[in-house]
């Protein structure tokens, strides 16, 4: 009796793929996330504030997202960039199929909200504005959004431990917010 063995041997070429591109891939996940939310009846938001800040490259990966998402008219999802009045000219430069966006300034807040902005998180947390207080910082910040928030934390870090914040909590406040701010533009950011 004899037996006879034999090897088969297959050569197999390995076809290299390229790798997908990041934007591509970025893309492909919000599209799917949005799908599935949309599906659930639930939305996507993305929100990237300080977009000025952002390198143009990396905001280039929002083009084939926008676009892939533009397609699909029933998706719950939305994409908002904040910032800088410069905003449109900025993206428009780094995101292809940007044109299509829609493009909305947010002025200063009018005063009864910026007293709301400030007043109702103040008295929420138990320590409350008196009348003085509240009106000098409506006063300084005129209603600039970034102030109101700038303006209104360093008042509440010098409020801490007092159970009303006072005019003296504003005055340091400003003080602080001032000085934080001189610090930044001076260490570059």
């Amino acid at each position: 009796m004899s037996l006879d063995l034999g090897v088969y041997r297959r050569e197999m070429r390995r076809q290299r793929k390229e790798p997908i591109p990041v934007a591509e891939q970025f893309a492909d996940v919000v599209v799917a996330v949005a799908a599935e939310l949309t599906r659930k009846q639930r939305g996507l938001l993305i929100v990237v504030d300080e977009v000025q800040e952002v390198h143009p490259d990396l905001l280039g990966a929002f083009g084939p997202v926008i676009q892939q998402l533009q397609r699909r008219a029933e998706s719950t999802a939305m994409i908002v960039f904040g910032g800088l009045p410069t905003i449109p000219q900025l993206v428009t430069r780094a995101v292809t199929y940007v044109e299509r966006m829609a493009f909305h300034a947010i002025d200063n807040l009018d005063e009864a909200a910026t007293a709301h902005a400030l007043a109702q998180p103040a008295k929420d947390a138990g320590r409350p504005f008196d009348a003085d207080a509240l009106d000098r910082l409506i006063t300084v910040t005129e209603g600039y959004p970034f102030f109101v928030q700038l303006y209104g934390d360093c008042t509440w870090q010098e409020s801490v431990g007092a159970e009303i914040i006072s005019i003296e909590h504003v005055d340091a406040g400003i003080d602080l917010a001032s000085n934080d701010s001189r610090r930044a533009v001076h260490l570059g950011r």
